[in-house]
């Protein structure tokens, strides 16, 4: 097995191989990278859905942004969740003048089935980052229909 492989050539490729890996993740964990993932972070921001016994709840994370900040629409069997930020900074250093301005805004819309759902009593709220609107199931007037099937 040793005379397959020479030994430099080997060695160059371990270097290859491990030099494109650490490029790889200097490239991933570069200042730029975080800063296009930070400014894309209001286009879609992460959501959680759970199912309880009496109702829906949509946990959507919206760090820095407040009620005034967000919308919630319900139209047509769809739930939207939308919002905007906007930060302006206007500083003088030895003479000079800097103006920075940050926008971004989002959405994100969630399937609802107006069978199930009490689409007339959604409640929304922001409680430290995180936007929490919950959708009532509807009370269903008679239970599933259930039987036992006898197997032969």
């Amino acid at each position: 097995m040793r005379g397959l492989v020479p030994r430099r050539e080997l060695r160059t490729m371990t270097d290859r191989l491990f030099g494109d890996f650490w490029t790889e993740i200097d490239r991933m964990l570069s200042p730029e990278r975080f800063a296009s993932a930070t400014s894309a972070k209001f286009r879609y921001p992460k959501m959680n859905i759970r199912s309880l016994d009496n109702e829906f709840v949509v946990e959507a994370a919206i760090p820095g942004l407040t009620k005034e900040d967000v919308k919630v629409d319900y139209a047509d069997g769809l739930l939207t969740i939308s919002g905007s930020s906007k930060n302006e900074k206007n500083e003088e250093q030895n003479g000079y003048v800097v103006r920075e301005l940050h926008k971004s805004s989002f959405a994100r819309s969630v399937s609802v089935d107006e069978e199930s759902c009490d689409v007339e009593k959604i409640e929304a709220g922001v409680t430290d980052g995180v936007l929490t609107v919950k959708i009532p199931k509807k009370v269903l007037d008679k239970p599933p229909n259930k039987r036992i099937i006898k197997v032969r």
